[in-house]
């Protein structure tokens, strides 16, 4: 757990914390976030699903993209995309 590890990493080198989040590349914000939800006991992983997901393509759409890929060969997949 990253908040043992922090906590672990001050005792063990006496530096200020924000120091030792800096080395880590965590925002005190997103720490103290952390460091709440967990005297809380709301600190679990959490998935977090889309409100809503994209439409597949219409098989035309599809044929088109294909008929224009084919028509220009040369255009990388970067550009067609």
């Amino acid at each position: 757990m990253i908040l043992k590890t922090i906590e672990q990493a001050q005792e063990h080198t006496g530096q200020p914390i924000r120091k030792i989040l800096a080395q880590f590349g965590v925002a005190p914000a997103t720490y103290y976030r952390w460091e709440a939800r967990a005297r809380a006991g709301k600190l679990e992983d959490r998935c977090v699903q889309p409100h809503r997901s994209a439409l597949p393509p219409h098989p035309a759409e599809v044929q088109a993209v294909c008929a224009f890929a084919l028509e220009h060969p040369a255009m990388g997949y970067k550009r067609l995309a």
